[in-house]
């Protein structure tokens, strides 16, 4: 998962236990919620707002864009692997292997009929 996503999850549940602990110390011994409690929450929206809009860069990366890096990375894991691959076969299993996928390439079309027909 992006690394953006997961701060923010961390921000947002931080936040969600700081206010349940707020609640709950402000009903204890028959209290009620007091003026001081209200500052702490206020603080802490504040703090979770700007933490949250720094994390994303204030609306400059979407999170669209996240999971095209996400995307990109995953690509390029896939690519150095197949490339460690081919790197290990010598120079005859490389052709034959560029022979064997130049002969299987199957080209689809569809017919008079509506049919789906294969050519190579």
């Amino acid at each position: 998962m992006n690394i953006r996503l997961t701060a923010t999850r961390y921000i947002w549940v931080a936040y969600s236990l700081t206010m349940i602990a707020l609640f709950i110390s402000s009903t204890q011994n028959g209290g009620s919620l007091g003026a001081e409690h209200v500052l702490v929450a206020l603080a802490a929206s504040i703090m979770a707002f700007l933490s949250t809009g720094t994390v994303w860069s204030w609306g400059k990366v979407g999170a669209e864009e996240t999971m095209v890096e996400h995307d990109e990375t995953k690509k390029r894991k896939h690519r150095s692997k197949m490339d460690k691959i081919v790197s290990r076969l010598s120079d005859d299993e490389r052709e034959e292997l560029r022979e064997r996928l130049a002969d299987e390439i199957v080209h689809y079309d569809v017919g008079d009929d509506g049919e789906l027909v294969s050519y190579r």
